[in-house]
Protein backbone atom coordinates (compact mmCIF):
# COMPACT_ATOMS: atom_id res chain seq x y z
CA UNK A 1 0.00 0.00 0.00
CA UNK A 2 1.06 2.97 -0.93
CA UNK A 3 1.70 6.37 1.58
CA UNK A 4 -1.09 8.49 -0.14
CA UNK A 5 -3.79 5.38 0.06
CA UNK A 6 -2.90 4.78 3.88
CA UNK A 7 -3.22 8.55 4.27
CA UNK A 8 -6.34 8.97 2.57
CA UNK A 9 -7.82 5.96 4.44
CA UNK A 10 -6.35 7.75 8.02
CA UNK A 11 -8.48 11.44 6.43
CA UNK A 12 -11.52 9.28 6.26
CA UNK A 13 -11.25 7.29 9.43
CA UNK A 14 -10.70 10.42 11.50
CA UNK A 15 -13.74 12.05 9.92
CA UNK A 16 -15.67 9.28 11.26
CA UNK A 17 -14.30 9.74 14.56
CA UNK A 18 -14.91 13.32 14.66
CA UNK A 19 -18.43 12.30 13.20
CA UNK A 20 -19.40 10.45 16.43
CA UNK A 21 -17.50 12.94 19.04
CA UNK A 22 -13.84 13.24 18.25
CA UNK A 23 -11.63 11.29 20.79
CA UNK A 24 -8.04 9.56 19.99
CA UNK A 25 -7.76 6.20 18.61
CA UNK A 26 -4.90 3.55 19.49
CA UNK A 27 -4.43 0.95 17.01
CA UNK A 28 -1.56 -1.92 17.75
CA UNK A 29 -0.03 -4.02 15.63
CA UNK A 30 1.16 -7.38 17.16
CA UNK A 31 4.35 -8.89 18.16
CA UNK A 32 6.67 -11.48 16.03
CA UNK A 33 4.96 -15.03 16.70
CA UNK A 34 7.80 -17.57 17.22
CA UNK A 35 8.00 -20.66 15.63
CA UNK A 36 10.70 -22.86 16.98
CA UNK A 37 13.19 -21.21 18.90
CA UNK A 38 15.03 -18.67 17.20
CA UNK A 39 12.69 -18.84 14.02
CA UNK A 40 9.83 -16.64 13.45
CA UNK A 41 6.81 -17.25 11.20
CA UNK A 42 6.38 -14.41 8.82
CA UNK A 43 5.15 -11.31 9.88
CA UNK A 44 1.66 -9.68 9.02
CA UNK A 45 -0.11 -6.78 10.56
CA UNK A 46 -3.19 -6.28 12.02
CA UNK A 47 -5.71 -5.59 8.64
CA UNK A 48 -7.03 -2.26 10.15
CA UNK A 49 -3.19 -1.36 11.21
CA UNK A 50 -1.97 -1.44 8.25
CA UNK A 51 -4.81 -0.36 6.07
CA UNK A 52 -4.62 2.84 8.16
CA UNK A 53 -0.56 2.98 7.81
CA UNK A 54 1.14 0.84 5.28
CA UNK A 55 3.88 0.25 8.17
CA UNK A 56 4.75 -3.76 7.98
CA UNK A 57 6.82 -4.14 11.02
CA UNK A 58 5.76 -5.74 14.11
CA UNK A 59 5.44 -3.97 17.90
CA UNK A 60 3.76 -0.51 16.48
CA UNK A 61 1.35 1.50 17.52
CA UNK A 62 -0.68 4.01 15.83
CA UNK A 63 -2.45 6.54 17.43
CA UNK A 64 -4.93 8.92 15.69
CA UNK A 65 -5.97 12.05 17.48
CA UNK A 66 -8.29 14.11 14.92
CA UNK A 67 -8.61 17.13 16.94
CA UNK A 68 -5.07 18.24 17.45
CA UNK A 69 -3.64 20.69 15.15
CA UNK A 70 -0.19 19.09 14.70
CA UNK A 71 0.55 15.53 15.42
CA UNK A 72 -2.40 13.74 14.40
CA UNK A 73 -0.87 10.62 13.50
CA UNK A 74 1.41 9.05 15.88
CA UNK A 75 3.50 6.26 15.57
CA UNK A 76 5.57 3.95 18.25
CA UNK A 77 8.06 1.77 16.55
CA UNK A 78 10.76 -0.29 17.26
CA UNK A 79 14.45 1.84 17.04
CA UNK A 80 16.92 1.32 14.40
CA UNK A 81 19.36 -1.67 15.66
CA UNK A 82 22.31 -2.43 13.52
CA UNK A 83 22.81 -5.27 15.55
CA UNK A 84 19.18 -6.69 15.28
CA UNK A 85 18.59 -5.60 11.28
CA UNK A 86 21.73 -7.82 10.56
CA UNK A 87 19.61 -11.01 11.65
CA UNK A 88 16.13 -9.97 10.98
CA UNK A 89 16.06 -7.26 8.37
CA UNK A 90 16.36 -3.26 8.00
CA UNK A 91 13.59 -1.20 10.38
CA UNK A 92 12.41 1.75 9.37
CA UNK A 93 12.84 3.14 12.67
CA UNK A 94 11.59 6.30 14.50
CA UNK A 95 12.85 8.35 11.23
CA UNK A 96 11.56 6.28 8.49
CA UNK A 97 8.01 5.74 10.19
CA UNK A 98 7.74 9.89 9.55
CA UNK A 99 10.08 10.27 6.40
CA UNK A 100 8.53 6.82 4.51
CA UNK A 101 5.18 6.25 6.35
CA UNK A 102 4.28 9.83 6.74
CA UNK A 103 3.59 10.27 10.40
CA UNK A 104 3.51 13.50 12.11
CA UNK A 105 5.49 12.19 15.01
CA UNK A 106 7.25 8.86 15.79
CA UNK A 107 9.04 7.68 19.10
CA UNK A 108 10.18 4.34 19.81
CA UNK A 109 7.86 2.09 21.23
CA UNK A 110 9.48 1.79 24.57
CA UNK A 111 8.32 5.11 25.10
CA UNK A 112 4.92 4.58 24.90
CA UNK A 113 4.20 4.79 28.60
CA UNK A 114 5.60 8.10 28.69
CA UNK A 115 4.22 9.48 25.49
CA UNK A 116 0.59 7.99 25.17
CA UNK A 117 -0.92 9.84 28.86
CA UNK A 118 -0.09 12.97 26.87
CA UNK A 119 -1.90 12.00 23.50
CA UNK A 120 -5.38 10.17 25.75
CA UNK A 121 -5.42 13.43 27.66
CA UNK A 122 -8.96 15.96 27.07
CA UNK A 123 -10.24 13.04 25.15
CA UNK A 124 -13.52 11.61 25.54
CA UNK A 125 -13.35 8.97 24.25
CA UNK A 126 -10.95 6.19 23.21
CA UNK A 127 -11.45 4.30 20.10
CA UNK A 128 -9.93 0.99 20.96
CA UNK A 129 -10.56 -2.72 20.27
CA UNK A 130 -10.01 -4.68 23.30
CA UNK A 131 -9.49 -8.31 23.53
CA UNK A 132 -7.24 -8.70 20.52
CA UNK A 133 -4.14 -8.49 22.69
CA UNK A 134 -4.32 -9.21 25.94
CA UNK A 135 -0.98 -7.93 26.88
CA UNK A 136 -1.66 -5.19 25.21
CA UNK A 137 -5.17 -4.51 27.04
CA UNK A 138 -3.39 -4.21 30.06
CA UNK A 139 -0.86 -1.77 28.94
CA UNK A 140 -3.64 0.24 27.86
CA UNK A 141 -5.64 -0.28 30.72
CA UNK A 142 -3.08 0.34 33.03
CA UNK A 143 -2.08 3.94 31.06
CA UNK A 144 -6.47 5.02 32.07
CA UNK A 145 -6.15 3.79 35.52
CA UNK A 146 -2.96 5.39 36.42
CA UNK A 147 -3.97 8.98 34.70
CA UNK A 148 -7.28 8.61 36.73
CA UNK A 149 -5.52 8.76 39.70
CA UNK A 150 -4.21 12.13 38.28
CA UNK A 151 -7.49 13.49 37.82
CA UNK A 152 -6.89 16.38 40.52
CA UNK A 153 -4.35 18.11 37.93
CA UNK A 154 -7.35 18.57 35.56
CA UNK A 155 -6.64 15.98 33.01
CA UNK A 156 -9.61 14.45 31.48
CA UNK A 157 -9.76 10.39 30.93
CA UNK A 158 -11.53 9.49 28.14
CA UNK A 159 -14.86 8.12 29.67
CA UNK A 160 -16.05 5.84 26.65
CA UNK A 161 -14.04 3.36 24.89
CA UNK A 162 -15.39 2.93 21.54
CA UNK A 163 -14.84 -0.10 18.70
CA UNK A 164 -12.81 1.38 16.34
CA UNK A 165 -14.63 -0.94 13.71
CA UNK A 166 -17.91 0.46 14.12
CA UNK A 167 -16.45 2.88 11.41
CA UNK A 168 -12.85 1.25 9.67
CA UNK A 169 -14.83 -1.98 8.90
CA UNK A 170 -17.62 -0.24 7.21
CA UNK A 171 -15.17 2.11 5.71
CA UNK A 172 -12.93 -1.14 4.39
CA UNK A 173 -16.40 -2.25 2.19
CA UNK A 174 -16.12 0.41 -0.13
CA UNK A 175 -12.87 0.87 -2.22
CA UNK A 176 -11.64 3.19 -4.28
CA UNK A 177 -10.62 2.62 -7.98
CA UNK A 178 -6.90 2.24 -7.10
CA UNK A 179 -7.99 -0.02 -3.88
CA UNK A 180 -10.53 -2.51 -7.31
CA UNK A 181 -7.09 -2.50 -9.59
CA UNK A 182 -5.11 -3.53 -6.44
CA UNK A 183 -7.63 -6.72 -6.10
CA UNK A 184 -7.54 -7.36 -9.77
CA UNK A 185 -3.63 -7.90 -9.93
CA UNK A 186 -3.71 -10.17 -6.62
CA UNK A 187 -6.78 -12.42 -7.80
Amino acid sequence: MDRTMAAAHREAFMDGMRARGGGVAVLPTGPEKVRNRDVHYPFRADSDFWYLTGFPEPDAVAVLCPDRDEGRYVLFVRPKDPEMETWHGRRAGVDGAVDDYGADAAYPIESLAEELPKLLADSSQLFYATGLDPDFDRTLLTQLHTMATRTRDGTKVPATVVDPGTILHEQRLRKSDEELVLMRRAA
